[in-house]
């Protein structure tokens, strides 16, 4: 089953059914972030140069980063604002924001990016951030290694 999230396993449940409407949940289906992203991937699917967002279903995908950030970047195309406080509290979600959506620097979620040593490091070759003070400064001050590990001054 490679390739099949749980949303859409689910979904697939409710179209199977003979009247999905009776089956359980299916009035709230679309308050769970993860079902409401793959119903509003099914919407845009095949629309090319039309309107791709899902503005009734943008709330609840605003409330999870990875859908929120999956939906920025496979269905809309597009910076997705409303969700970007969302997005900014997972540093892994940021780092994807930042190089796949936005295509530069994402200062909403730097703070986090900055508190895990990993991102913060792919996140610094990516943009060529070595020699930027204000960049250089947050991660100091996030520190998550060693203070043995620094330089001596």
């Amino acid at each position: 089953m490679a390739g099949l999230s749980v949303g859409r396993v689910i979904m697939n449940l409710y179209d199977l059914h003979p009247n999905p409407k009776e089956a359980p949940g299916y009035e709230k289906r679309f308050q769970v972030p993860e079902l409401a992203y793959e119903e509003a991937k099914r919407r845009a699917w095949g629309k090319v140069g039309q309107e791709k967002r899902s503005p009734d279903l943008e709330p609840a995908i605003a409330k999870d980063p990875m859908r929120a950030m999956l939906y920025a970047r496979d269905v809309i195309r597009e910076p997705f604002p409303e969700a970007e406080p969302v997005i900014a509290k997972s540093a892994f979600m940021s780092r994807l924001y930042a190089e796949y959506v936005l295509r530069g620097r994402f200062p909403l979620g730097e703070p986090t990016i900055a508190s895990h040593f990993g991102e913060a490091n792919r996140y610094e070759s990516k943009f060529d951030l070595h020699r930027d003070h204000d960049w250089v400064a947050l991660r100091q001050e996030k520190r998550t290694w060693p203070r043995e590990w620094d330089l001596p001054e």
